[in-house]
C-alpha cells in the first residue's frame, strides 16, 4: 500500500493534536503563538497537497482516493483555513481559548479533506460528521445567546440531515450490496421498482448534502447560524464547508449515479433558480451585514449549481474556478467585518459607515470583495460568473443563464448599499482602529488575489480543467 498518499492528512492531524496539547501546557501569555503554529501546520499540509497535485501522484488506499479533483478541493480548503486563521487573530486577541478554537478549525478542515477524498459512503458519513461536529462547536464559540441559538439550530438540523443521509445509504446498500460509489453505479437498474428506489435513495443524499450547501429549501439554518457564530467562523462555513459539500455532492452524483443524470439535471436546474432568487431577494431586506452575506452566500450557491444542472466540461471547470475565487472574496469580506465588529461591537450596516475615509485601505478591500461578489469587471467574481453563464448557454440552457444574469444584477442593489455607507454616510461615532498585521495581511492578500483572478484567470482555469471529474 502507498501510505504516502495519506501524508497531508497525517500532517494536519498531527498539527491539530499538537495545538490541543499546547493549549493544555503552554502558559496563558504564550497561547497566542498557537495561531502561528496552526497556520504553519496548514501551510505544511498545503505544501504536501501541492506536491501531490503537480507531481501527478494518484491512487487510493482503503477508501481514500487521491486525484486532481480531490487535491484541487483540498487546496481550496487549506487556503480558506489559512485566511480564516488570519482573520481570527483580532477575535482571539487576548489568547482566550485559542487552542480549542484552532484545534477545532483544523479538525473541521481535516474532515473536509477526508470527505472530498472518500470513495465509500460510510467514510463519507464519518468525514461529514467530523466536519459537522467541529463546526457546531465553532459556531457556539462566542458563548452568548445568539451564538447558542445558532449552534442549536445548526446541530438539530444537521442531525436531521445526517439521519436522511444514513437512510439513503441504507437503501443503496440494500439495493446494491455495496457502499463503494463505483460499485453502486454498476448495480444501477434501468427500470422497475428497484430503479425507483435507487432514485429515492439518490434524492435522499441530495437532501442531506443540500443542507450543507444551504440550498433552498434546506437553507433555513444558515441566516441564524451565520449571524450567531463568530464572524471568522461564519466566513469558514460559507466558503470551506460549502465547497466541501458541493465537491462531495458532485463526486457522488457523477461516480454513483451517472445513469440518472437526466433526473438530477432537471432537479438542480429548479434548485439553482430557487436558491439564487430567494437568496438575493432575502438579502435585499437585511440590515445586519452577516445576515446579508448569509443570504448572499445562499445565492452564490445557486450560481454554482448551474454546473450540476448543465454538467459539461465548461460549467464544471467554471464551478471549480468560482469556488476557489469565492473562497478569497467571501472570507476577505467577512475578515473586514470581523475587525469592524471587534472594534465597534456592531454588525449592522452602520458599523462600516465612513470606513472608507477613516481606514481607506480596509474600505477599499471591502469594496473590492463586494464588487467581486456582485460580478463587476476586473474582479474574480465576474470571470467566474461569465464562465458559468457562458457554459450554461453553450450547454443549451439559455433560460438558466438569463435567470442567473438577472439575479446577478439584482444583487448589485444590496452590495452597493454597503459601499454607499463606506464612503457617503458619515460615522456616528469615532473609533480608534488598531493595527493588527496578520489580519491586514489576510485582507490584503485576499483582495490582491481577487483582482488578479479578475484580470488574469487563465492559470486557475487551466488547473480547474485539469481537475475535472469524468462527466456522464
Amino acid at each position: 500500500m502507498n501510505y504516502g498518499l495519506l501524508t497531508p492528512v497525517d500532517i494536519l492531524t498531527a498539527a491539530s493534536l499538537l495545538v490541543m496539547v499546547g493549549d493544555i501546557f503552554l502558559p496563558k501569555d504564550y497561547k497566542p503563538s498557537l495561531a502561528a503554529f496552526a497556520a504553519f501546520g496548514v501551510a505544511v499540509t498545503l505544501g504536501a497537497v501541492l506536491k501531490q497535485f503537480f507531481v501527478g501522484r494518484q491512487g487510493s488506499i482503503w477508501s481514500y482516493s487521491v486525484g486532481h479533483f480531490n487535491l484541487y478541493f483540498q487546496i481550496v480548503f487549506l487556503l480558506g483555513t489559512l485566511l480564516t486563521i488570519g482573520s481570527s487573530i483580532y477575535f482571539l486577541r487576548r489568547g482566550r481559548e485559542a487552542g480549542e478554537y484552532f484545534s477545532l478549525l483544523l479538525l473541521a478542515t481535516l474532515g473536509a479533506m477526508l470527505l472530498v477524498s472518500s470513495a465509500n459512503l460510510l467514510t463519507i458519513y464519518v468525514s461529514l460528521e467530523l466536519l459537522s461536529i467541529s463546526s457546531y462547536a465553532l459556531v457556539a464559540f462566542r458563548r452568548d445567546a445568539r451564538s447558542g441559538e445558532g449552534a442549536l439550530k445548526y446541530f438539530l438540523l444537521g442531525g436531521m440531515s445526517s439521519a436522511v443521509f444514513l437512510y439513503g445509504t441504507s437503501l443503496l446498500y440494500g439495493l446494491s450490496g455495496s457502499l463503494d460509489l463505483r460499485l453502486i453505479n454498476l448495480h444501477y437498474p434501468p427500470a422497475g421498482n428497484a430503479h425507483l428506489l435507487f432514485l429515492a435513495a439518490m434524492f435522499l443524499l441530495v437532501v442531506a448534502f443540500g443542507f450543507k450547501v444551504a440550498l433552498v429549501p434546506f437553507h433555513m439554518w444558515a441566516p441564524d447560524t451565520y449571524e450567531g457564530a463568530p464572524t471568522p467562523v461564519t466566513a469558514y462555513l460559507s466558503a470551506v464547508s460549502k465547497a466541501a459539500a458541493f465537491a462531495v455532492l458532485l463526486r457522488v452524483l457523477i461516480t454513483a449515479f451517472p445513469a440518472a443524470a437526466p433526473w438530477w439535471r432537471e432537479t438542480f436546474a429548479i434548485l439553482s433558480v430557487a436558491t439564487m432568487t430567494l437568496g438575493n431577494l432575502a438579502a435585499l431586506r437585511q440590515n445586519n451585514l452577516k445576515r446579508m452575506l448569509a443570504y448572499s452566500s445562499i445565492a452564490q450557491a445557486g450560481y454554482v449549481l448551474i454546473a450540476l444542472a448543465v454538467p459539461t466540461a465548461a460549467t464544471l471547470s467554471a464551478s471549480l474556478f468560482y469556488l476557489m475565487a469565492y473562497t478569497f472574496m467571501n472570507i476577505g469580506a467577512f475578515a473586514v467585518l470581523a475587525y469592524t465588529d471587534a472594534v465597534t461591537g456592531k454588525e449592522d450596516v452602520e458599523s462600516v459607515a465612513g470606513l472608507g475615509l477613516s481606514l481607506p485601505w480596509a474600505g477599499l478591500c471591502l469594496t473590492v470583495f463586494l464588487l467581486s461578489l456582485g460580478g463587476l469587471p476586473f474582479t474574480a467574481g465576474l470571470m467566474g460568473k461569465f464562465f458559468l453563464f457562458y457554459g450554461a448557454v453553450a450547454g443549451g440552457s439559455v433560460w438558466l443563464a438569463a435567470v442567473a444574469l438577472g439575479n446577478s444584477v439584482l444583487s448589485f442593489f444590496y452590495y452597493f448599499r454597503v459601499i454607499r455607507y463606506l464612503y457617503w454616510v458619515p460615522a456616528k461615532e469615532t473609533h480608534k482602529w488598531p493595527s493588527v498585521w496578520p489580519w491586514g495581511l489576510t485582507v490584503g492578500t485576499a483582495a490582491l488575489v481577487t483582482l488578479f483572478l479578475g484580470v488574469y484567470p487563465a492559470p486557475l482555469l487551466a488547473l480547474a480543467r485539469m481537475s475535472l471529474p469524468v462527466i456522464p
